[in-house]
């Protein structure tokens, strides 16, 4: 009798921690989910959520920063979790603490940036001077014919050049990452607007805008740098023209080498395939669109409450064709800017990281108003006259 009450009792106990585990287990749900819907719906419990806990309200007191000289022209861009600022002909290249590790000798006094990945690409605006650099390192870097217009550095080093002279409205030079020259192509009719290489380094596309007709003629086209190497006469991959009077602005190669073209009316989304599909945008409050993520577009919309109020919302859509995410901001919207995977609002003293989620990555408050955003994936800097800001997102 004594072994069977003894088993009994075990069973017993065993039962009732049983029990207990699966209530605690159970509450712990019921709270995490609690807690998770109000944070996705209740705007005070999830402002203080993010100041108190997640620590995402942060000030530019409290950041690491790189003192500027005020009488100087400098020019500052972010790549990857280094910054780059060009005066008096010299690129001092920084760490994300500040630090200053690198300085390059160039000969630009006007720079036009491009960054992708870890590579860094540094024009002279309507100069013949272009550099390239790899996180700190110096790679290489040359001088052309004309005046650069645009530079354009993909995630592994590729860059294309445009360019314009007497002869014709647009050029485009395609560099590999080691310096040589692959491509070159003309147009006399047609200027570029933007430029784009794919990720597998195969193909390039041009944003082409047509003024000599009464309406605007925008178009884009790919074109196989492989094949263009081998035989010019078969470079061409694939061509769109948009209907007349449709303005291209942007265009992107993302993940799985599709192609996001911005136009001021639609968005039209290029497969690796090379089959093309829009997306109409008619929102009489979007204020804001860009195609410049590493996956989707994102459009703000603003709506007015009154004279001093106003609702902005960040909407980020991904190619899948999901729902896609939201954020608001009880703000109006002074600058706008998307890099990778980033989308910063910039409303005068405060800016907002947005991921591509639609989730805050940090809201970031100054006492004066802020003068330029640069930012990667992973790091980011506002820009005041006398001094930078270093952000870790």
């Amino acid at each position: 009798m004594g072994e069977e009450k003894k088993e009994f009792n075990f069973k017993r106990e065993i039962a009732i921690r049983k029990k207990v585990i699966i209530s605690i287990f159970v509450g712990l749900i019921i709270i995490f989910t609690t807690i998770g819907l109000l944070y996705k719906f209740n705007d005070e419990f999830h402002e203080m959520v993010d100041k108190k806990i997640l620590k995402k309200n942060i000030s530019t007191e409290n950041v690491p920063t790189i003192d500027l000289d005020a009488k100087k022209a400098n020019q500052m861009c972010v790549y990857s979790k280094y910054i780059a600022v060009l005066n008096d002909k010299k690129v001092s290249v920084y760490d994300n603490y500040g630090e200053k590790v690198r300085e390059i000798e160039v000969d630009i006094n006007n720079a036009i940036f491009s960054a992708s990945n870890k590579y860094l690409a540094i024009a002279e605006y309507e100069g013949k001077n272009f550099y390239l650099l790899l996180d700190d390192t110096y790679l290489w870097s040359g001088t052309i014919e004309g005046e650069i217009k645009q530079i354009y550095v993909n995630p592994n080093g590729y860059i294309a050049i445009v360019t314009t002279d007497a002869t014709y409205k647009s050029i485009v030079i395609v560099y590999n990452q080691e310096g040589s020259e692959l491509i070159r192509k003309y147009l006399s009719s047609t200027r570029v607007i933007d430029v784009g290489i794919s990720k597998d380094n195969k193909n390039i596309a041009l944003a082409e805008l047509d003024t000599s007709g009464t309406l605007i003629q925008s178009s884009i086209e790919i074109i196989s740098i492989e094949n263009t190497i081998k035989n010019s006469d078969k470079s061409e991959v694939f061509t769109y023209s948009a209907n007349k009077g449709s303005l291209i602005t942007e265009i992107r190669y993302q993940d799985k080498n599709r192609l996001l073209c911005m136009y001021d009316d639609h968005i039209q989304i290029i497969s690796e395939n090379f089959e093309s599909t829009d997306i109409q945008l008619h929102n009489k409050n979007e204020t804001y669109a860009s195609v410049n993520l590493n996956n989707g577009f994102v459009y703000v919309t603003e709506d007015l409450k009154g004279l001093f109020k106003s609702k902005l919302t960040v909407h980020i859509q991904a190619n899948q064709g999901n729902k896609g995410s939201q954020y608001e901001i009880q703000e109006v919207a002074k600058e706008i800017y998307v890099c990778d995977n980033v989308i910063a609002v910039n409303v005068g003293l405060d800016t907002y990281f947005i991921n591509e989620n639609g989730g805050l990555l940090k809201k970031v408050s100054s006492k004066q108003e802020i003068t330029n955003i640069s930012f990667s994936s992973n790091l980011a800097v506002i820009a005041f006259k006398d001094r930078l800001e270093i952000i870790n997102l």
